[in-house]
């Protein structure tokens, strides 16, 4: 679909910047592979339930840092006819980005994982797994993304987490 996207762009049938981001959390994200299973489960004081190995790298992109950087490419004619990973938080792995969470809510849990089976045997019922679960690689090993030419390009950082994670916990307070 993206190369169509581009093709079309490219002979002026339409306009197109696409935008990718990686693993989000944030208010409203609750379906997220951060949602309701990390965050929620936190705040209740039980185990967050995440996918793969939770001492591979990965990087997370911000719920308002995703639009933001979507509003930017809908609005800037230098974003067309490009595909650009939008600001996202410098790499941590995903036991650490818990570890944070956690100094937030004023909690100590430890993360159960899934293993790959797992994965596959809990989405035969849950209908959020199952589709979870074509996205696993992205937590059996490092998953690092690069949002600097996004950021070089239009100005806009990802907001640190030491500021995104409170909001978030915050966020899903409020929403219990």
């Amino acid at each position: 679909m993206a190369e169509d996207l581009i093709a079309a762009h490219r002979v002026g049938r339409v306009r197109v910047a696409m935008g990718r981001a990686s693993g989000y959390f944030g208010p409203r994200g609750v379906t997220s592979a951060m949602g309701d299973r990390v965050f929620r489960r936190i705040l209740a004081g039980k185990r967050p339930q995440v996918m793969g190995d939770a001492d591979q790298l990965h990087s997370y992109s911000y719920v308002p840092d995703i639009a933001d950087g979507l509003a930017t490419l809908g609005l800037d004619d230098r974003a067309d006819g490009q595909t650009w990973h939008l600001p996202v938080a410098g790499p941590l792995t995903t036991r650490a980005f818990i570890e944070r969470i956690c100094e937030v809510a004023g909690t100590q849990v430890v993360p159960s994982t899934m293993s790959r089976s797992m994965v596959g045997l809990v989405g035969m019922f849950n209908p959020t797994v199952r589709e979870l679960k074509e996205m696993l690689y992205e937590f059996e090993e490092p998953f690092v993304v690069d949002s600097s030419a996004f950021e070089t390009a239009f100005g806009m950082h990802a907001t640190r987490l030491e500021v995104a994670i409170p909001r978030t916990v915050e966020w899903f307070r409020s929403v219990e």
